[in-house]
């Protein structure tokens, strides 16, 4: 009965999910390589058509391949202001990272276990592979809200396939805790979200969920708080946890804010979220 009720209770939260279009993220003056170039591609899963766009960095590939960022709108929202948000394309295109934006049907994602949704992903990745190369150890997820709760399910049901991921805005449900885990976690929220409390409902909070997850990681070690300055004017606690495993465990707490992608500080997150990325290798490198 309480699995019901908190089966139930996740179902509410992500039907509550806002896909309410994101601001354009500013530009990021490190960054001056040359646009990536974007493609739309559809693959068959599960009998049914499913489109996904791909922002190319300009470079050839290395020796390994391209390293690849899975990038999930939210709810009623899409491809294009996710990627207007998050600046990535930019920061692929510096760094030799393909960006891939699956595109939900009906504008949404299937976060529940056995979802299309982490088939589709997969599809992603072995088309990737097959076309442009990629290097498996710089495999990484986002989400926001709808896309951030899909981003805990890859990670969950595709294991050791994701060297990190970075929901924003999307908690972890009571049944997507990998045991075990060798993904690393950045969990992005707002102290003032009121559509997908940081507190959590039918599932984990964000410290919660952060915390369960550096247990199974592998983390002894209590858990660190600082208060970046560059994310300022963003009044932001950043807790994170000693692993030595070589796995990385974070939450983001951004003090006022509510569901959305904070763009103050010149992009403060997105960059934080990319440097996250960049710097993490997968399981497979470590």
């Amino acid at each position: 009965m309480k699995r019901t009720l908190a089966s139930l209770a996740l179902a509410l939260v992500l039907a509550a999910c806002s896909g309410a279009p994101l601001p354009s993220a500013p530009a990021d003056p490190a960054t001056h390589a040359a646009p990536a170039a974007r493609q739309v591609r559809t693959l068959t899963v599960d009998g049914r058509p499913r489109r996904y766009e791909l922002a190319l960095p300009p470079r050839a590939a290395s020796a390994a391949g391209h390293g690849v960022v899975i990038a999930l709108h939210g709810a009623g929202s899409t491809i294009a202001s996710l990627a207007r948000a998050s600046g990535f394309d930019a920061f692929g295109a510096r760094d030799g990272y393909a960006i891939a934006y699956p595109q939900g049907l009906g504008a949404r994602f299937d976060t529940r276990a056995n979802s299309s949704d982490v088939r589709f992903v997969r599809a992603i990745l072995d088309d990737l592979a097959r076309t442009i190369g990629i290097d498996r150890t710089r495999v990484h997820a986002t989400g926001f809200s709808n896309g951030g709760f899909l981003s805990y399910r890859l990670a969950h049901d595709l294991p050791g396939t994701f060297a990190s991921i970075a929901p924003v805005a999307g908690l972890m449900g009571s049944d997507m805790l990998p045991a075990g885990t060798r993904t690393s976690l950045l969990h992005v929220h707002g102290s003032a979200d009121r559509v997908v409390s940081g507190g959590g409902r039918g599932g984990h909070g964000a410290f919660s969920g952060a915390q369960a997850w550096a247990v199974q990681a592998g983390c002894t070690m209590p858990a660190r708080d600082t208060r970046p300055a560059d994310a300022r004017p963003l009044v932001v606690l950043e807790r994170t946890w000693s692993c030595p495993s070589g796995v990385q465990v974070g939450v983001v707490w951004i003090e006022g804010k509510g569901h959305t992608w904070p763009q103050e500080a010149n992009g403060w997150l997105s960059r934080r979220i990319w440097r996250f990325f960049r710097d993490t290798p997968g399981p497979q490198a470590r």
